[in-house]
């Protein structure tokens, strides 16, 4: 007998499991199938699955109509848009300061010291300055990550990523951008209120 909760840790071999108690209707077909499908898993042998509806709601409405529980009808999966701009964005700059790190291990200590440094001499100048001397493998490899037609969007080719990281307008602290008429640049990390972190 093998009890266990809903979830397994990875490298658990269950191919010997031939038969699997529920104890309530999971909440979803994909939930059912996943728990369901633990048993059986060798090609010689079968699966006996029982189900223990309880006296609830989503449970006794599964139990009177249970196919769509059993023919695994699932919701279509959730998904995510390669080209959301904002989400690219943030794979560019994690990987444009894991770069500066491979390059500078010394600074990768303590993440708030590096992030909210109040010496402006200290790894975020540094990080800026690596990154203005436009290191010809970073953008080798942002160009392997970045959709080709995103790279076009968001000037990837012309650092622009760089003005963004380290700038919000005074004004309009969800904008994040340089600008030449501002007398001083606010890094992203600086930024005083975390609500207006838009990294």
């Amino acid at each position: 007998m093998l009890s266990c909760s809903t979830t397994f840790e990875l490298g658990v071999d269950v191919g010997e499991l031939e038969s699997v108690f529920m104890r309530n209707m999971p909440p979803s077909a994909a939930n059912y199938i996943q728990r369901a499908g633990r048993a059986g898993r060798r090609l010689e042998s079968n699966a006996f699955v029982t189900t223990f509806c309880q006296r609830r709601s989503h449970d006794l409405t599964q139990f009177k109509d249970p196919m769509p529980f059993v023919k695994g009808i699932i919701a279509p999966p959730p998904h995510c848009d390669v080209r959301n701009e904002k989400i690219v964005k943030r794979h560019i700059y994690a990987t444009a300061i894991a770069s500066f790190w491979m390059k500078y291990p010394e600074t990768f200590k303590n993440v708030r010291e590096f992030f909210f440094e109040e010496n402006m001499d200290g790894p975020p100048t540094l990080l800026k300055e690596y990154l203005l001397s436009h290191p010809e493998e970073l953008m080798d490899s942002l160009k392997r990550i970045v959709p080709p037609d995103v790279q076009d969007t968001i000037h990837l080719s012309d650092w622009e990523f760089i003005d963004d990281l380290y700038c919000v307008e005074t004004n309009h602290p969800e904008k994040v951008f340089w600008s030449k008429r501002q007398t001083r640049c606010v890094p992203m990390w600086r930024v005083s209120k975390r609500s207006d972190w838009r990294m």
